[in-house]
């Protein structure tokens, strides 16, 4: 199956197997079906084994790539079905220093067991992924997706800008990566419900200016979008709200965050605020201004303690822009617990109508009426209703 974390099993009728060892490897129009311990047997390149599969017409493709660092360029992926095993993505990296590393069109690409690396020392306007028309598929699976050095030069791109096609992620860690005023993740589909995220990390995600630094999307009217066992750690926007996320909601838009059988937690995000700009949702943030209410918010988890969210002005893990607030937050749209300790009442805050001075807390919004009201005394003579 395209997108399995176990390479060994994925074994098709009629597939073929090619071999890349950047060490033993040579390309030629022969290489990458033998062992790396002969002459010529494997591919010296990933982007070789592309050309070297193009040739085979009609075959799935699988590269099986040798531990140890490897660095490519650009990958174009058109009419085929490759499929990237790497010996784990502890040992097995490729990085991108000057195009998109992978660029696929009408074909489809899954990637397994890799490290994938953007490259700092070089151009920060590189992109990892991108897929230029609908037909278009990328899985990501048992991967890691980090920059090449911790303290590098904030990138002015996303990783990819999802405008079309599919894209899946499952088991995935992205890392250690700062933006300059964009997101990570540049959503620009009109149907995100092609872009699935399963039990994906976040892990110190920074954003310098603007809002989310994993995602920031205008959801649309007749547009979906869903995010669920998600972790999002250490993100950050320096000059902005929504720490993780950032969703403005138009009417007729529906968001999903959370699933039942699913924790989605957030944890130790922070939304700053510069020259009066940000500093709203330490987690998520949703402007409900265009007429937004369909949400279904479930089985979301919050840091504590030393691991908390934090927001300069309120709504330290939610924050929200509505304009009737009683609309979108519901005891049936929102599934989670809001403390009633009035000194917890900036875990969850927002705006009323435009009013814009003074954050109000949301638990109130979640708060079911009594179902019996007593006035009165003793001895069952009180009124009751």
């Amino acid at each position: 199956m395209i997108g399995t974390s176990d390479c060994s099993t994925w074994i098709p009728q009629g597939f073929n197997i090619l071999k890349v060892d950047v060490v033993h490897g040579e390309n030629n129009r022969m290489c990458g079906h033998g062992s790396s311990d002969g002459p010529y047997s494997t591919c010296k390149t990933i982007e070789y084994t592309i050309q070297v599969a193009d040739h085979i017409s009609g075959l799935t493709t699988r590269v099986d790539i040798a531990a140890g660092a490897y660095t490519e360029e650009g990958m174009n992926v058109n009419n085929l079905t490759m499929n990237f095993c790497g010996a784990s993505k502890e040992s097995t990296s490729i990085s991108s220093s000057i195009i998109t590393l992978f660029q696929i069109s009408t074909g489809s690409a899954s990637l397994n067991k890799l490290k994938i690396v953007r490259n700092s020392s070089a151009s920060i306007s590189t992109q990892l992924f991108s897929i230029t028309q609908s037909s278009g598929r990328l899985n990501v699976s048992d991967c890691i997706i980090t920059a090449e050095a911790t303290n590098h030069n904030p990138f002015a791109t996303s990783l990819f800008s999802f405008s079309c096609g599919a894209m899946t992620f499952s088991d995935v860690k992205f890392k250690s990566m700062k933006f300059i005023s964009v997101s990570a993740i540049a959503i620009d589909a009109k149907s995100s419900e092609n872009l699935v995220f399963r039990s994906v990390d976040f892990v110190s995600i920074v954003r310098n200016e603007g809002n989310g630094a994993v995602f920031e999307k205008i959801v649309q009217r007749n547009e979906v979008v869903t995010f669920y066992g998600m972790n999002a750690s250490n993100c950050q926007c320096l000059k902005g709200s929504g720490g993780c996320s950032w969703l403005s909601v138009e009417s007729g838009g529906e968001v999903i965050i959370g699933k039942n059988s699913e924790i989605t937690m957030f944890s130790g995000c922070t939304a700053t605020v510069n020259n009066s700009i940000g500093g709203f949702g330490g987690a998520l943030f949703f402007d409900t201004k265009r007429g937004g209410t369909n949400f279904v918010i479930q089985n979301l988890t919050f840091g504590t303690g030393g691991n908390e969210n934090k927001a300069d002005l309120g709504g330290k893990n939610i924050f929200i822009d509505a304009q009737k607030m009683s609309s979108v937050v519901t005891s049936t749209t929102f599934h989670i617990v809001l403390s009633s300790d009035s000194t917890k009442n900036t875990e969850a805050m927002g705006f009323e109508e435009g009013f814009r001075d003074i954050p109000i807390p949301l638990a109130p919004y979640l708060m079911r009426p009594n179902e019996k009201a007593r006035v009165g005394g003793s001895q069952q003579r009180d009124f009751s209703a």
